[in-house]
């Protein structure tokens, strides 16, 4: 209870209100679970939850600190995701504790292909150090 208490007012603070618009109050929720989870296990730097549905496949990656590279290595580590990437959501806490990249995957294709790493390539061009 108590990391929840200082939690979510240091989340509605911190993250950028890009979050908030593009983010469901469902995620939010999940992502905030995740947060909780990774501050509860020293150590641990990053935390990767996957969730799906009949139509797609979400990958969300939670990591404390911010630094070059962090998105470059998350992007190589979907070359086993299935479907086709159809959104990638990228946010770093106001403060740069904390990074939730959110990647989507539309698996309604009948053919599920894992990510190709020229896809994976391109992304990681914008972000890597």
């Amino acid at each position: 209870l108590k990391t929840a208490e200082n939690l979510v007012p240091w989340f509605l603070n911190e993250m950028p209100e890009s979050y908030f618009r593009s983010v469901s109050e469902g995620d939010r929720l999940q992502h905030l679970r995740a947060i909780s989870a990774l501050q509860c296990h020293e150590g641990d730097d990053e935390l990767r939850v996957v969730t799906s549905t009949e139509t797609e496949r979400v990958v969300t990656f939670a990591r404390t600190g911010n630094e070059p590279g962090v998105l470059y290595r998350q992007v190589t580590q979907l070359g086993r995701e299935t479907g086709r990437l159809s959104e990638v959501k990228v946010f770093t806490s106001h403060d740069e504790s904390l990074c939730l990249n959110v990647f989507v995957f539309d698996t309604t294709k009948s053919e599920k292909r894992p990510l190709s790493f020229d896809a994976a390539d391109r992304i990681a061009e914008l972000w890597s150090p």
